[in-house]
């Protein structure tokens, strides 16, 4: 073999070699460089939300939805969070509320409300793992549920007599009347108005008692202008009685809002009856007025009075010949003597007629217990009235010494 043909062959096997040696490198560079995955938790997610919902005692909703990947494949197994908002931005998850998808990525979330007007959010949320990025579903919800409420009125009105009565039967000119009218309980003021008859002046012909929630007396009063009999102070006043009776009921309605139909609710229906009585209640006083007393002029024995003995006390009734007055027309049993004259009537017994000033007209005497006429040892005169057969009032004053 030549000297250049040993050369060349020499050079095609180390061309050889090299190639084989470079085969070799590359297969080793192959075989230790690293396997390119897709980073850790980036996998994009996409969770959705729908809502439906009953309605009852309460509200229930039910939040239905999937969870998958980006290119459309179902996440299993996954933890969904429910959340909730009155408006649709500040969201809070619902203590309890939480599912686990099924093998096609759905879930369904139901909660339950309390039956009040509000607004209703909800929303889902997934935290993600080292795989699937986290996610929210959109917001689904009602935007208010407003109760419906109705109030319906009933107004009776009845009439009644009201206990009024004079706190005496009688009175002499000038005296003052007090009236007293017992009215009904009442939640409002009672305006009353008064029609008096001739012959009194009413302190005042109108006015308003308070709200009472017992029956109350109350008084007005008049003054005794010119005699009369029979007279009748007329009085009408109005009481009101008001209840409030709430009733509630329900109904069952579709709530839809914005579209979206929440099935049927128990919407509460409140219906406030307010009941008012008005009672228009008349009352009458009847009563008597005499002219001013006529004055008398009396004789005692003994003038001096014990009255806790059982001493007898004559008391006599002059006549007076300059006004004419005549004590035959004195009634005995309307008389009474004492410390007001209103204290101790006659003895039972003869009553005496005898002419005891000489002026040609019997007089009369009669006769007390000293121990009924309230004397006491500070007065220095009693006091007797009486009426005479036409009606009019005498009074008369005698002095006396009291000794207990």
């Amino acid at each position: 073999m030549t000297k250049s043909a040993s050369k060349l062959k020499n050079r095609r096997a180390l061309g050889a070699l090299s190639v084989v040696f470079a085969s070799v490198m590359l297969l080793a560079l192959v075989a230790t460089a690293p396997v390119m995955a897709q980073p850790i938790g980036t996998t994009g997610t996409i969770l959705t939300a729908t809502l439906s919902g009953s309605g009852g005692n309460g509200l229930i909703f039910t939040v239905n939805g999937t969870l998958s990947d980006t290119n459309g494949n179902p996440i299993a197994g996954a933890t969904i969070q429910l959340q909730n908002s009155t408006d649709n931005s500040t969201w809070t998850d619902v203590s309890g509320k939480t599912t686990t998808t099924q093998s096609d990525g759905s879930y369904a979330i139901s909660t339950s409300e309390p039956m009040v007007e509000s607004s209703y959010y909800f929303r889902t949320t997934y935290a993600g793992n080292a795989t699937y990025a986290n996610a929210t579903s959109n917001g689904v919800g009602v935007a208010s549920i407003t109760f419906t409420t109705s109030t319906s009125t009933s107004i009776s009105t009845s009439t009644s007599t009201l206990p009024m009565m004079a706190d005496k039967p009688s009175y002499n000119v000038g005296d003052k009347i007090t009236f007293s009218v017992t009215v009904p309980p009442s939640t409002q003021p009672i305006p009353w108005t008064d029609t008096p008859p001739s012959g009194i002046t009413m302190a005042a012909t109108s006015g308003s008692w308070p709200a009472c929630s017992t029956s109350q007396t109350y008084t007005i009063t008049a003054t005794a202008n010119t005699p009369g009999t029979r007279l009748q102070n007329n009085l009408t006043a109005a009481t009101v009685t008001t209840q409030l009776t709430a009733q509630i009921t329900s109904e069952v309605v579709p709530v839809t809002v914005n579209g979206f139909t929440l099935g049927t609710v128990d919407v509460v229906n409140t219906n406030t009856n307010t009941n008012t009585n008005t009672n228009t209640g008349t009352g009458t006083a009847t009563f008597n007025i005499v002219s001013a007393p006529t004055s008398v002029k009396l004789d005692v024995f003994p003038t001096l009075i014990l009255p806790k003995t059982h001493e007898i006390i004559a008391v006599t009734i002059e006549s007076n010949k300059t006004t004419g007055f005549n004590p035959l027309t004195v009634i005995p049993s309307t008389v009474r003597f004492g410390h007001s004259g209103t204290e101790a009537s006659p003895v039972a017994g003869p009553i005496a007629w005898h002419d005891d000033n000489h002026d040609g007209i019997k007089d009369l005497t009669l006769l007390f217990w000293a121990k009924d006429t309230g004397l006491l040892p500070t007065d220095t005169h009693a006091i007797l009235t009486g009426k005479t057969t036409a009606g009019t009032s005498i009074q008369g004053t005698v002095k006396v010494l009291v000794i207990d």
